[in-house]
């Protein structure tokens, strides 16, 4: 068991040695904004919830629950299915995956329903 102080130092070396690292560099900013992107999506899929569902907050966070979920499957399936290796040459699948987004594009003509849950029995 580790102290507050070794485990920050100790911490602090693992981070100073990966990124040293080419494929740790790799690695660490790839990491880093996809934790960015999830962050900002935990957002933006409530607000989208709100204004094109016209969900509350509580169903609203349970959608944000389900695609939660699913990034994590995801990231589950990505981390098994490529190496760390191909990682750069899967890079412009990511990209490319963007402008297929459906929240940008799933706003536009929609008309607001009072409560698209009703319909499947959630009250």
């Amino acid at each position: 068991m580790c102290t507050r102080g070794s485990c920050w130092s100790a911490s602090l070396t693992a981070a100073s040695v990966l990124w040293r690292d080419k494929l740790g560099q790799i690695s660490l900013a790839v990491t880093t904004l996809f934790w960015g992107a999830g962050a900002t999506l935990q957002f933006i899929v409530l607000k989208w919830a709100e204004q094109v569902l016209g969900l509350d907050l509580s169903r609203a966070a349970i959608l944000q629950a389900i695609v939660a979920v699913g990034i994590a499957v995801g990231a589950v399936y990505a981390a098994a299915s490529v190496s760390l290796k191909r990682s750069l040459g899967v890079l412009p699948v990511g990209i490319a995956m963007e402008p297929s987004s459906p929240f940008p594009r799933s706003t536009a003509g929609r008309s607001r329903r009072k409560d698209p849950w009703r319909s499947c029995g959630v009250r």
